[in-house]
């Protein structure tokens, strides 16, 4: 019972895309109760009861969608007398009947021989084709046959092709055809034939780029799968370090304290020429300059006094100008700065104030 409420869930809502889904450059318009010739399945090898179910499943669906269903056997009466016509034939007897549509469903298998795959083709009165394939999900036959004439009644909306189709992530990305945004991913749509440049671009993501070549094809399909990686965010260089990892360059701070070198050696320089100064005064006043054949002296050193103010003005000089320098340089780095940083998940504000 799920499984059945699944396909009919799954016919319903074909339906509704049919009747509201976006334009395309070529829409053809879904009319209710148009004729639709169905072909019973092509199950292979799988037996009577596959082919019964995927056909059954894809009548249902049609009629869900408020299409008028012409069995096989039915269409078949409006053939000449005498003439034939084998399953593969619902191209010819849609013309015959008047109808818009064929529709056929094919069950395919995989590699242990097992049921794998529905493909349902829709062809047109004008023999355009129309194509879609869903996977079985365990076993259900009949929801991957609705799941797969959802996907062929996309296609024939949009038109006879070829068509572009963009698929991945991040969803609701927006994708460009020749610089202007015409959808979003997921993306399928009509494209004309020739040369385009294609953009899918979404905030905080590296965009992709591709130019693509459609060729005048009716039924061609250019599909596009996208994974958009993040973009690269700046961040301040506190966030980016690793603990126990200390940076190789000295920080934009280090740098700013390096004019403290000049004034700081400019004061101990100062202060090494007046401590100089003070010890030679006080070493060598009083010392006696020329004693005499007895030993007594007979004149003492003093002070000189232009070489000793001279030094001690120079180390003055030297002194105050490092303070000056220090205190001014000081001022100057305590002046505002500030650096923002603003990111798809986080605002930095930082400097000095």
């Amino acid at each position: 019972m799920r499984r059945v409420m699944s396909a009919r869930c799954w016919a319903l809502l074909a339906g509704v895309v049919i009747c509201f889904a976006g334009p395309g450059p070529r829409r053809v318009q879904a009319q209710h109760g148009s004729k639709v010739v169905l072909s019973p399945a092509d199950a292979g090898a799988f037996g009577d009861a596959v082919q019964k179910s995927a056909t059954d499943a894809l009548s249902e669906a049609l009629r869900m969608q408020g299409l008028n269903v012409v069995l096989f056997e039915e269409a078949k009466k409006a053939l000449p007398q005498g003439e034939s016509c084998d399953h593969d034939c619902g191209e010819r007897l849609l013309r015959l009947v008047s109808a818009d549509l064929s529709a056929r469903v094919k069950i395919t298998g995989n590699a242990e021989q097992l049921p794998d795959q529905a493909q349902v083709t829709l062809v047109d009165a004008d023999g355009h084709h129309y194509e879609g394939a869903a996977k079985l999900r365990d076993g259900d036959v009949r929801d991957a046959t609705t799941r797969a004439l959802l996907e062929a009644r996309s296609y024939q909306l949009l038109g006879p092709g070829p068509w572009l189709r963009v698929e991945g992530t991040p969803e609701g990305a927006d994708v460009l055809i020749d610089g202007s945004v015409v959808g979003q991913v997921p993306y399928r749509a009509s494209l004309a034939a020739g040369k385009h440049a294609l953009i899918v671009r979404d905030a905080g993501y590296s965009r992709y780029e591709k130019a693509v070549e459609v060729p005048a094809r009716d039924g061609f399909r250019f599909e596009i799968r996208v994974a958009l990686e993040p973009a690269p965010i700046d961040a301040p260089v506190a966030a980016l370090e690793m603990p126990g990892h200390a940076p190789a360059q000295a920080s934009p701070a280090e740098h700013n304290r390096l004019w403290l070198i000049a004034p700081i050696a400019m004061e101990v320089v100062g202060v090494g020429l007046a401590t100089a100064t003070t010890v030679r005064i006080a070493t060598g006043v009083d010392s006696c300059v020329e004693p005499d054949a007895a030993g007594h002296c007979t004149e003492k050193s003093g002070v000189r006094t232009w070489p000793t103010v001279a030094a001690y003005g120079l180390s003055a000089a030297l002194i105050g100008a490092g303070l000056v320098w220090i205190v001014l340089g000081t001022q100057a780095e305590r002046r505002t700065q500030v650096a923002a940083n603003i990111g798809i998940d986080h605002i930095v504000v930082s400097g000095s104030f």
